[in-house]
């Protein structure tokens, strides 16, 4: 991990903007996730994560403008906040984190009940083979049930994008 860390601040300094860096090493984040073993990924999530969800999904330049004269104004308040509060609209914005215990009556809910999916040790997402088939329960890969997109980070970390998606879409139907 420290050599690919190391890898992307190199291409980071050798551009003229650093965005096109980090848009560079998208189309090999899988590959590079895919190659380290659980420990390794564990780490990435407890360390690296919140920097690369800061410099990966970055605000489109109108937006920034837009929100930064909202704070401006007053008319918007950012705020961290670890518990509801009353009468305020809260949006959290940082993908899927979900309590599988507490999933409740969803088809997710559903499938993980029935034991026809299973959430991955790291807890963000379930478990998939290479061709999105949902890993059961007991271990085994289905034949008919499939997933596509943010629950499918486990095993793809980069896949929150129609690029990816795509890419996903295409494999199934192949």
């Amino acid at each position: 991990m420290s050599a690919v860390l190391r890898w992307a601040r190199h291409l980071a300094a050798a551009q003229p903007d650093w965005r096109s860096a980090v848009d560079a090493i998208r189309p090999f984040v899988p590959q590079l996730w895919q190659g380290w073993t659980s420990q390794q990924r564990a780490r990435f999530l407890r360390h690296a994560r919140p920097y690369w969800d800061i410099h990966r999904h970055r605000l489109a330049p109108t937006v920034h403008a837009r929100l930064t004269a909202e704070l401006s104004a007053g008319t918007l308040r950012i705020q961290r906040a670890r518990k509801p509060v009353d009468n305020v609209w809260k949006f959290d914005c940082r993908g899927l984190h979900p309590v599988w215990d507490e999933i409740g009556d969803t088809l997710i809910g559903h499938l993980l009940r029935w034991g026809a999916a299973r959430p991955d040790p790291l807890g963000i997402g379930l478990e998939i083979t290479d061709r999105c088939e949902l890993i059961a329960a007991d271990g085994t890969a289905s034949a008919t049930l499939y997933a596509i997109g943010p629950l499918t980070r486990a095993r793809f970390w980069e896949i929150e994008a129609i690029p990816e998606i795509r890419s996903q879409c295409v494999t199934l139907t192949g």
